[in-house]
C-alpha cells in the first residue's frame, strides 16, 4: 500500500489554501496516473480534505513550529508527573506542569481562533490536548497534516475545572472561641487546633492521585473522539463511494442491455 504522505507534492497540499485543496488534489492524482504510478495516483485521490479547523491547525503548527515542541514537551512533562503521582511520587509538579501545559494549549487555540474565527476556539483546543498525549497525532500535528479535529463533545478543555488553589486545601476551620469563667478575664483568643502533617501530606497525595486520574481518563476520551470522528467521516465516504458504484452498475448494465438489444 503507497504511503500517500510519502507522494511528491502531497506536503504542499495540506500547506496550501484550503479551498484549492481537491483542485490541486486531483490534478496531482491525474498527474501520477500520467506517469505510470497507478497505486500512489489513487492513494492520493482518496485523500480526503481537511475540515476547516484542522487545517488551520496545519498551518498554526507549520508556523510555529517552536510552541508545537514546547506544547509537546510539556504533555510529556504531564505524562511524567501522572506516572510519577500514581505511584506516590508526586512531588507537587503534576499541577505546575499541567498550568503549563494548559498555556500551550491555550495560546495555539487563541492563534487558530485568530486565524478562522472565535467559534473554532475550542475544537482547535481539544486538537492540541489529543496530540499532546498521542504518539500518532503528534506526528501528524508537526508535519501539519492533520485531516480531522475531535469532537467538541463531552469534556471541553476550557470548560475543565481548573485544580483547587493549595491554599484552600490547607485552610484549617478556626475553633468557637473558648467559655470563660464568669469571674475569668475574657480575652479574644482563639486556639488553633494541632496540625497533623501526615495527614495533611496524606490528603494531598489522594488529591494529586485523583487529578491524575482526571487528566488521563480526559486524554483517552479525546483520543478516542478523535477517532470516533474520523471512522464517522470514513463511513460516509464510503456510503457515497457505493451510490457512485450502485449507480455506475446501473448505467452499465443499462448500457449492455440496449446493446444486446439491438445487436
Amino acid at each position: 500500500m503507497t504511503d500517500v504522505f510519502a507522494v511528491d507534492g502531497v506536503d504542499d497540499l495540506f500547506g496550501g489554501d484550503l479551498s484549492d485543496f481537491v483542485a490541486r488534489r486531483d490534478a496531482l492524482s491525474k498527474q501520477l496516473k500520467k506517469d505510470g504510478d497507478k497505486d500512489a495516483a489513487a492513494a492520493l485521490k482518496a485523500l480526503r480534505k481537511p475540515s476547516t479547523v484542522a487545517w488551520a491547525v496545519n498551518q498554526v503548527a507549520r508556523q510555529r513550529t517552536d510552541d508545537i515542541d514546547a506544547l509537546l514537551a510539556a504533555g510529556a512533562a504531564v505524562r511524567d508527573a501522572q506516572v510519577k503521582a500514581v505511584r506516590g511520587q508526586g512531588d507537587g509538579g503534576l499541577r505546575t506542569t499541567t498550568a503549563q501545559w494548559r498555556t500551550h494549549i491555550h495560546g495555539l487555540a487563541d492563534a487558530v481562533a485568530r486565524a478562522i474565527g472565535e467559534q473554532y476556539r475550542d475544537d482547535a483546543a481539544a486538537t492540541f490536548q489529543a496530540a499532546s498525549g498521542d504518539d500518532e497525532l503528534a506526528a501528524l500535528l508537526r508535519a501539519g497534516r492533520l485531516m480531522a479535529v475531535a469532537s467538541p463533545s463531552g469534556f471541553g478543555l476550557a470548560g475543565m475545572p481548573d485544580p483547587p488553589e493549595r491554599a484552600e486545601r490547607d485552610r484549617v476551620a478556626t475553633p468557637a472561641p473558648i467559655a470563660a469563667d464568669d469571674d475569668a478575664d475574657i480575652h479574644d483568643e482563639r486556639v488553633e487546633p494541632a496540625r497533623d502533617e501526615h495527614a495533611v501530606a496524606h490528603a494531598r497525595e489522594q488529591l494529586d492521585r485523583c487529578e491524575t486520574a482526571l487528566e488521563k481518563a480526559t486524554m483517552k476520551l479525546r483520543r478516542a473522539e478523535q477517532r470516533l470522528d474520523v471512522a464517522r467521516k470514513a463511513v460516509e465516504e464510503a456510503n457515497v463511494a457505493r451510490d457512485l458504484a450502485i449507480g455506475a452498475r446501473d448505467d452499465a448494465a443499462t448500457a449492455l442491455r440496449d446493446a444486446e438489444g439491438g445487436a
